[in-house]
């Protein structure tokens, strides 16, 4: 026959209806713990200190856990991208496969960072003399992630880009406008809009040999006031690209 009794854990008082439970929760500490954890919950009673820390250390290693993910992430796509651009090498260089990544510097703008893989085609086009001033246009194509505060986006971009170069001057400049889809326009720090945005940009490239380029861009998104809301997102980004 099952009495009720009234049990003292951890300086708390609460009624149990069966002394063996609590003596099987006395022979299991941890289930013991749960218990009197359950009960300070409900209560409304603080936690004990070894709960809180606990709870500390598992918050802490879920953030150790995101960026060690997002370190391998983007430790793959660069040994993908340099083993796609060994195995593709050529005398040409009418094709290039790039990376790119930077972030928001603007204290209005939050905390956006963006990562995109990227290809360009060189069209057969050229104004100008290659024994002078001339520009080079390619069409380019990414596939990125936007993040902003906990929130993730996909985003990609297609559009021309035109590179003005001086003869085999190993610095060009370049300008770009590109069509931009997004899988999220609302992050905490901004909402963008909608779904479709312009990025346009102006950036500096240094061609360190034939095939491999090092580069750095400023650009802008936003949506030419299609949509009700347009506060566009400036970001500066640093590339790395390999020529084929």
């Amino acid at each position: 026959m099952l009495t009720r009794n009234k049990i003292l854990v951890d300086g708390f008082a609460f009624e149990d209806f069966a002394l063996p439970v609590f003596a099987a929760g006395i022979l299991h500490p941890i289930s013991a713990n749960r218990g009197a954890e359950s009960v300070s919950k409900r209560h409304g009673l603080p936690l004990r200190p070894s709960t809180q820390q606990a709870e500390a250390q598992a918050r802490s290693s879920m953030g150790r856990s995101k960026v060690q993910r997002l370190l391998t992430g983007i430790g793959f796509g660069l040994f993908s991208f340099f083993l796609l651009a060994f195995a593709c090498r050529s005398q040409a260089q009418d094709y290039l496969v790039g990376v790119r990544g930077g972030s928001s510097f603007e204290g209005d703008a939050g905390d956006f960072q963006q990562m995109d893989v990227y290809a360009g085609r060189y069209l057969p086009w050229l104004w100008g003399s290659t024994n002078g001033l001339y520009c080079k246009p390619r069409w380019e194509a990414s596939a990125g992630w936007l993040h902003d505060e906990g929130k993730e986006g996909v985003v990609v971009t297609t559009g021309p880009v035109i590179e003005l170069r001086v003869k085999k001057f190993p610095v060009t400049l370049e300008g770009g406008v590109y069509l931009s889809a997004l899988s999220r326009y609302q992050f905490p720090d901004r909402d963008l809009g909608g779904w479709y945005e312009f990025t346009d940009h102006v950036g500096i490239n240094w061609h360190i040999t034939k095939e491999f380029t090092v580069g750095w861009r400023f650009q802008h998104m936003s949506n030419a006031g299609i949509y009700g809301k347009n506060p566009g997102l400036n970001l500066q980004m640093l590339s790395a690209a390999w020529s084929f």
